[in-house]
């Protein structure tokens, strides 16, 4: 089995990376790959987003790469999984949270442990940055629990064999 988990899009040709793992799979193998799903589907992700897209620049200059939700739909995955020689694709919807102790421990962590989101907070400018993490715990407080902070997010579970 390989395995990609949220990394398919920090491949600039996401199908070559998909063809590499077919070719190294023994026949019977599986590849399994996740990605986020769109901020419609994923209140994490409207969140970080909706702040950046209200308060910030989302034009910068990261490396080269898909567009950041191309794999958050089913069709997609399937048909990606399919030309490149995998059958009996299944595609799964998979609820996940993200947990922080208060609102303001958010942008912080993000920028630190996610590629993509953590470049697009952290090449804003000073000013930005300040508006766009004060939107998010704004945002974030109606998340609060007994327990800290549950944002819910979502991710796609694609799983191809290889005949």
């Amino acid at each position: 089995m390989v395995v990609c988990s949220l990394g398919i899009l920090h491949f600039p040709n996401p199908e070559r990376a998909i063809a590499s793992s077919f070719r190294v799979l023994k026949p019977g193998g599986r590849y399994a790959f996740t990605c986020w799903t769109p901020p419609e589907r994923n209140p994490f992700m409207n969140l970080i987003l909706g702040s950046v897209q209200t308060y910030g620049n989302m034009e910068i200059d990261l490396p080269p790469g898909p567009p950041l939700f191309r794999f958050g739909e089913t069709a997609e995955c399937k048909r990606v999984l399919s030309s490149g020689g995998f059958t009996s694709v299944s595609i799964t919807e998979l609820p996940m949270k993200w947990t922080f102790s208060t609102p303001q421990d958010v942008m912080p962590r993000i920028v630190v442990s996610t590629a993509r989101l953590g470049s697009i907070l952290a090449m804003q400018t000073e000013e930005q940055r300040r508006n766009i993490e004060n939107a998010i715990i704004e945002g974030a407080k109606k998340y609060v629990t007994d327990d800290g902070l549950e944002i819910p997010a979502s991710v796609v579970l694609a799983v191809g064999h290889k005949p």
